[in-house]
C-alpha cells in the first residue's frame, strides 16, 4: 500500500511539473509576452502594383494567439514626390505586429475587380527575419483564392521562417528547437514564473531525499568521473546555446568584410593583412576554414560557434589549476551561459578568438610564474602570439601580463633583473610577430590605429572599485598572520581582478596621446576574468557554513545576469536585399537589369549572379540601387543616386526595415 501511494504521489508530482510548465508557457503565449526570449521573426511586406489599383489591396492576417478577431493591416503607400501616376507602378509597404504569431497571410481586395487587380500586381516580396519569400505575377495567379464578404482572399503559400514538427502555418515562428532552448533556459533561470512546477519539484525531491542522498554519496566517492561528466554536459549546453540561431541574422558589414575580402579563399593571401585594425591571424584561420568547409556564411559562423564552445573548457583549465575542480566547473558554467560569449559566437569576427585564447594565455603565464623555465616561456610566447595577432587590443593584454609579472616578483622579494630581461625578451618576440601587420598598415594602408574615444564616468568608477578591492585584499593578507587565502588562490583572485584594470588603464593612458578607448574591443579579453571572480565568490560562500546557502542565490543571480547580458552585435539586411534583386531580375527575364554598385565578390559569396554595372549610355531596362557593405545606409544610397544624376522622384522604394531600402528604377 505504501509503495502504491509513493507511485501515485510520484506520478502526481511529475504531472504537476509538466502541466505547470505547459500552463505557464501557454498563458504567456496567449498574452503575447515574450518571456522565452527572441522567438518571433519580424514580417515586412512590399507589393509592387499599378498605382490605379493600389488603394484596394491590403494584407489580411488571422491572428489566433492574440484575440478572436482577425487583424487587418492597411499597406502604406510609398509614392515618390511629383510622381506621374499614369500607368506607373508604385510600392506598398506593411510591417506586421512583431510580437504576435501570424498563422496565414492573405492578399485582400474586392471580389468584383479581382482579375484587374491581379493583373496590376507585378510582384510581392515578404521579408521574414533574414528570409525572403518572393512571388512574381505568374506565382500570384496560382495562389488559392477564397470568397469572403465580397472580398477576394489570396492565400500566400509556403510562407514561414522555420517549419515545425508540431504546429503548422506559423509564419514568423523561429522553430521548435529555438523554442525548446529558450523555454528550458527560462524554466531554469526564472523559477518564480514557474512557481507551481517548482513546488511539485520540491515535493518530488522530498519524496526521494534518501535516494538523492545515496546518489550524492556515490558521486563523492568518484569525483573525477563525475567532474568529467559534468564538464561534458556544460560544454554541450554551451554548444546548444551557441548553435541555436547562429545564422538567424544576416551578417553585418564587418562580418561580410571578413568573409568576402580579408578571409576570402579566392583572393591573394595578402588580403588577410588588409583589414584596418585587425591583425591577420583570424582571417588566415577563416580562409583555410572556408577552403575545407566551403565559402558560405553558415561555415564561417560555425567557426565562431566552435571557438565559443572551446572557450568553456579553456576557462575551466585555467581556474582548475589554481582554484580546484568545483570552482572551475562553476566558471565554465558561467562561460556557457554568458550572453556576451554567445553573441560573440554568432559573429564572424576575431572577438570570440580572444575570448577563447585569453584563459589559455593566463594558464601558461601562471605556469611560467611557478616555474620560469625555457619550456614554459616558449609555451607562453606561442599562445601570446596567437592572441596578439588576433586583434591589436590584445597587445594590451600581453603588456598587462608583463606589468603583473613585475609586481609579482617584487611582492615576493624574488625580483631579479636577469629574469625580468628574459621574460621581457619573450614579450618582445611576441611583439615582433605583430610588426609585419603593423608596418603594412602604417606604411602601405596608411591606417593610424586611431579609434573614437568612448570613456564614461561609470567605467572609471568600476575600475576604481576593483583596484580598491584588490589592494585591500593584498594588504589584509600581508599584515594578518592568519591568511584568508592560500598563496596560489590569492594570486589567482588578484590576477583576475587586476588584468581588466591594467588593460583598461593602459588603453586610458594611450588614449591621452591617441584616442583608442573603445570598450567593444577591451571587453572580450577582460570578461573571462570577471566570470572567474564570480566563481571564486560563490566558492568562498560555499566554504563558510554561515553563508553557504547564499552560494545558491549567487549562482542563480550570476547565471541570470550573464545569460541576459548581451554584446552589441550589429545586423544587416545585405543578404536578403541581394536575394530580392536576384529574384526580381530573374522574374523579369525580358528586361535587362543592372546595378550602380554590383559588388561581385559579395554576390558570389551569397550565390547570386553578378548584375552588370549601370551606364547611362548602355541599353538597360531596370536599375537596382543597393550599395556595397560599408555604404548600405539609405543616406549613402541617396548620395550615390545623386552622384549618378538619377532622379530619386522616379524610383520605387523597397523597404527591408526602418533604415534599409532598395531603390528600383524602370529606365524605359
Amino acid at each position: 500500500m505504501i509503495r502504491l501511494a509513493k507511485i501515485i504521489l510520484t506520478t502526481a508530482c511529475i504531472a504537476g511539473v509538466l502541466l505547470g510548465a505547459a500552463l505557464t508557457a501557454y498563458i504567456n503565449i496567449r498574452e503575447n509576452k515574450n518571456v522565452f526570449g527572441e522567438w518571433l521573426a519580424p514580417i515586412r511586406i512590399n507589393i509592387e502594383i499599378n498605382y490605379n489599383y493600389s488603394g484596394e489591396v491590403s494584407i489580411y492576417s488571422p491572428v489566433s494567439f492574440r484575440n478572436d478577431n482577425p487583424m487587418f493591416t492597411r499597406s502604406e503607400t510609398i509614392v515618390p514626390a511629383n510622381f506621374n501616376y499614369d500607368d506607373k507602378n508604385i510600392q506598398l509597404f506593411a510591417e506586421l505586429n512583431p510580437g504576435t504569431f501570424h498563422t496565414n497571410l492573405y492578399l485582400r481586395f474586392p471580389w468584383n475587380t479581382r482579375s484587374e487587380i491581379i493583373d496590376a500586381i507585378d510582384n510581392v516580396s515578404i521579408f521574414i527575419g533574414n528570409k525572403l519569400c518572393y512571388y512574381s505575377n505568374a506565382d500570384i495567379r496560382n495562389f488559392t483564392m477564397t470568397y469572403e464578404n465580397d472580398n477576394c482572399l489570396l492565400l500566400i503559400p509556403d510562407l514561414y521562417y522555420s517549419r515545425s514538427l508540431f504546429v503548422k502555418n506559423w509564419v514568423n515562428y523561429y522553430g521548435d528547437f529555438n523554442f525548446a532552448v529558450r523555454a528550458i533556459m527560462n524554466f531554469i533561470l526564472y523559477p518564480f514564473k514557474f512557481a507551481v512546477s517548482y513546488l511539485f519539484l520540491i515535493a518530488l525531491a522530498l519524496l526521494y531525499r534518501d535516494k538523492i542522498s545515496a546518489v550524492y554519496g556515490s558521486i563523492s566517492k568518484s569525483p573525477g568521473l563525475w567532474t568529467g561528466i559534468a564538464l561534458m554536459l556544460i560544454i554541450a549546453l554551451g554548444f546548444i546555446l551557441r548553435i541555436n540561431g547562429y545564422v538567424r541574422h544576416s551578417g553585418w558589414s564587418d562580418e561580410i568584410y571578413s568573409a568576402v575580402k580579408a578571409g576570402n579563399p579566392n583572393f591573394p593571401f595578402i588580403a588577410t593583412f588588409m583589414d584596418p585594425g585587425n591583425p591577420p591571424l583570424y582571417f588566415i584561420l577563416l580562409r583555410y576554414w572556408f577552403k575545407i568547409f566551403g565559402w558560405t556564411e553558415e561555415a564561417g559562423t560555425m567557426l565562431s560557434v566552435i571557438l565559443g564552445t572551446l572557450a568553456i573548457p579553456a576557462l575551466y583549465l585555467f581556474v582548475k589549476e589554481y582554484y580546484g575542480e568545483k570552482t572551475a566547473l562553476l566558471a565554465s558554467l558561467f562561460m556557457a551561459l554568458s550572453g556576451f560569449a554567445i553573441d560573440y559566437s554568432h559573429e564572424m569576427r576575431a572577438y570570440i578568438l580572444k575570448v577563447f585564447m585569453a584563459p589559455l594565455v593566463s594558464l601558461f603565464f601562471f605556469r611560467y610564474l611557478k616555474n620560469q623555465s625555457i619550456k614554459n616561456l616558449f609555451l607562453y610566447i606561442l599562445v601570446s602570439v596567437i592572441i596578439a595577432n588576433s586583434h591589436y587590443y590584445a597587445v594590451l593584454f600581453i603588456m598587462a601580463n608583463f606589468i603583473f609579472y613585475c609586481f609579482y616578483e617584487v611582492f615576493n622579494n624574488s625580483f631579479k633583473f636577469k629574469k625580468m630581461l628574459i621574460f621581457l625578451t619573450g614579450n618582445i618576440i611576441t611583439a615582433l610577430t605583430f610588426m609585419p601587420y603593423f608596418l603594412y598598415q602604417m606604411l602601405v594602408m596608411k591606417f593610424d590605429f586611431e579609434r573614437v574615444n568612448v570613456l564614461k564616468f561609470e567605467h572609471i568608477l568600476i575600475m576604481l572599485v576593483i583596484i580598491v578591492l584588490a589592494v585591500s585584499l593584498l594588504i589584509y593578507h600581508k599584515k594578518n598572520k592568519i591568511k584568508i587565502l592560500p598563496g596560489e588562490q590569492l594570486l589567482f583572485i588578484l590576477y583576475s581582478l587586476s588584468i581588466p584594470v591594467l588593460i583598461f588603464s593602459l588603453a586610458f593612458f594611450i588614449t591621452i596621446a591617441k584616442p583608442m578607448m573603445n570598450l567593444k574591443y577591451l571587453w572580450p579579453v577582460s570578461f573571462p576574468y570577471f566570470i572567474s571572480v564570480g566563481a571564486f565568490l560563490v566558492s568562498q560562500c560555499k566554504r563558510n557554513k554561515k553563508i553557504q546557502y547564499v552560494a545558491v542565490f549567487l549562482v542563480w543571480a550570476i547565471s541570470l545576469a550573464l545569460y541576459i547580458g548581451k554584446a552589441r552585435i550589429d545586423q544587416s539586411n545585405y543578404q536578403i536585399a541581394r536575394a530580392y534583386i536576384a529574384a526580381d531580375a530573374a522574374a523579369h527575364p525580358d528586361k535587362k537589369s543592372c546595378m550602380l554598385d554590383n559588388a561581385p565578390a559579395n554576390a558570389a559569396y551569397y550565390g547570386f549572379e553578378d548584375l552588370p554595372l549601370y551606364s547611362p549610355y548602355a541599353d538597360y531596362d531596370v536599375l537596382y540601387v543597393y550599395n556595397d557593405i560599408f555604404s548600405m545606409s539609405e543616406e549613402d544610397q541617396l548620395l550615390t543616386i545623386k552622384d549618378n544624376n538619377l532622379n530619386i522622384k522616379e524610383m520605387l522604394v523597397i523597404y527591408l526595415d526602418d533604415e534599409t531600402a532598395i531603390y528600383k528604377k524602370y529606365l524605359r
